[in-house]
């Protein structure tokens, strides 16, 4: 009898390895993905992997530290678990459940040194972290860390192959000169929130850039994965950086010249390149790096706009100079003339950087649109089949007026200009043009809403023509404060040595406005009440206004 047992068992023993081959062969198919169940269970379907599941090339799949693993039933665990998966070059859908009592809140998951940043989600008992994944290499090679890392299923499945859309969508990748920013931040602005200007309706700009990233956070961090599973054939995809990559301060973004240009050829041209889409190679536009000792703008990073042009000609691509472009620009300006696109800000200049901002890099909203319709002209003579879809500047972009360029207020003027709350006499503002009051009454009804009869006029001097300093912020503080439904704060009229200058009954509102910097004293604490005010001056309080309604 225990004769006949043993061979029972030994029977049950083959059959049920047999069972598990064929299982697992029948799973192991590169091109329809791979459905992996974790511990020592076996379904028909589905790869058993266990401690036991050493990687080889010939599997096409396993562990990479089987020795660091413990096996349960349903499950493997560890302080870190490393698998890879053979896969063809294609899209996946990825899913990675868990037991539902894991905590996954310190679990973090990469794949080819890619981070995943999505949540997981609790499913039928389970916990799930699903996720699209676009494959550059021929493998998926996953590490998972927690405390400890555990995984009971995965599950990878190829997307299908997209088609080209009717036109082409634009792609950028890039870094915070680029991305496009809230009001909160106003007027800081990248150039690809504004560059769909220059474009037909029907070309979607997608700016996927962020501020902070060079070629390794935003590959590592998966920026470039969530921009290649959504781009389609025929798509652009924009690839602008070295701000970042340069900066040896910040190891975490820093790369080599040579590590430049092997994020750009091994991930970014050549992700596109795979999926159909076309990668343009752009040289960033500089610093206000000025050289005294020349007497002009120079390259701020010269060896990586190098490398890009290096590798825009190795893989035979479109090279967009913005970095010659912007360098042109500039010199055109001059070092003081620059100070009207960059974020050069004086205190009590912009509600959003009351102590004001000297910031040599980023763009106000003036200069963004400046690096948008240099881009433009470089895709008029170096893209045609891009450039049919592309709109004139001058044609777009009247608020930019001939007489302003230089100016400190430019941002503000062509900010009001675009919102049709003031305008200019064909290419010229007249930015020292004074105003009247009654034109300063239809601007803030353009900008506001709120007609003049809703607002304070009862309290300006009779027969008041031209706008008074005092009148246009007693106004301008009537309409912030109708418009946002709230109490302006009190402010103090003895800060001021000319508080006897300011009209009786406007005191009050006065003081309450220099406590919100809409107007502010000069060095010897005076206000100048009676100072008529310049369309120039007049665009900077509105600015004011404006950005104070929207935050």
């Amino acid at each position: 009898m225990g004769k006949q047992l043993k061979i029972l068992l030994l029977a049950i023993l083959v059959l049920s390895s047999a069972f598990s081959n064929v299982s697992a062969a029948s799973a192991a198919d590169p091109e329809k993905g791979f459905q992996f169940l974790f511990g020592e269970d076996l379904k028909e379907g589905y790869i058993t992997i266990n401690s036991s599941s050493l990687y080889s090339k010939e599997r096409g799949y396993g562990m990479k530290n089987p020795s660091s693993i413990q096996s349960g039933q349903t499950t493997i665990s560890g302080s870190e678990i490393q698998l890879s998966a053979d896969l063809p070059v294609n899209d996946y859908n990825v899913s990675l459940s868990v037991p539902g009592t894991v905590d996954t809140t310190k679990a973090k998951v990469f794949i080819n040194n890619v981070e995943i940043k999505k949540s997981w989600v609790e499913q039928d008992g389970e916990k799930v972290l699903a996720f699209r994944f676009a494959l550059i290499d021929d493998s998926m090679n996953f590490k998972i860390t927690g405390e400890p890392a555990v995984l009971s299923q995965l599950s990878i499945t190829p997307l299908p192959k997209r088609t080209p859309g009717d036109k082409p969508s634009i792609f950028l990748i890039s870094d915070s000169t680029v991305r496009a920013y809230e009001i909160a931040r106003a007027p800081m602005t990248g150039w690809g929130q504004v560059i769909d200007r220059l474009f037909e309706p029907e070309i979607k700009i997608e700016n996927r850039a962020m501020g902070g990233r060079s070629t390794r956070t935003a590959y590592a961090e998966g920026r470039l994965n969530d921009l290649l599973v959504d781009v389609k054939p025929g798509d652009y995809v924009f690839i602008q950086f070295a701000h970042n990559d340069e900066a040896v301060n910040y190891p975490d973004r820093y790369v080599t010249v040579d590590e430049y240009k092997s994020y750009l050829n091994n991930y970014y041209i050549k992700g596109a390149i795979q999926r159909g889409a076309i990668p343009v190679a752009l040289t960033s536009m500089n610093r206000r790096t000025f050289k005294q000792d020349l007497g002009a703008f120079v390259d701020s990073f010269p060896a990586y706009t190098q490398a890009m042009k290096e590798v825009a000609a190795e893989n035979k691509l479109t090279l967009l100079d913005l970095n010659a472009k912007s360098l042109e620009y500039y010199n055109q300006l001059g070092y003081e003339g620059t100070a009207s696109i960059f974020m050069q800000l004086k205190p009590g200049e912009a509600p959003n950087y009351p102590a004001g901002l000297n910031d040599n890099t980023h763009f106000k909203e003036a200069g963004a649109k400046q690096m948008a319709r240099m881009i433009v002209e470089e895709i008029n003579d170096k893209l045609p089949a891009l450039s049919q879809y592309t709109l004139p500047y001058h044609k777009v972009m009247k608020e930019v007026f001939k007489d302003t360029e230089n100016l400190w207020e430019r941002e503000q003027i062509e900010k009001m200009a675009l919102l049709g709350v003031m305008s200019g006499a064909g290419k010229n503002f007249k930015p020292e043009r004074e105003v009247t009051l009654q034109d300063y009454l239809r601007m803030l009804e353009r900008l506001t809403g709120i007609k003049p009869d809703e607002l304070g006029v009862e309290n300006l001097e009779p027969k008041l023509e031209l706008l008074t300093r005092e009148a246009a912020v007693s106004l301008a503080l009537d309409a912030y404060s109708q418009k946002k439904k709230i109490t302006p704060p009190a402010g103090n009229g003895d800060l001021y040595a000319d508080k006897n200058d300011i009209s009786p009954e406007l005191v009050n509102k006065v003081a309450s406005a220099a406590q919100l910097n809409l107007i502010l004293p000069d060095e010897n604490k005076r206000l100048h009440p009676k100072g008529v005010m310049t369309k120039k001056e007049t665009a900077v309080l509105l600015y004011k206004v404006y950005i104070m309604i929207n935050i």
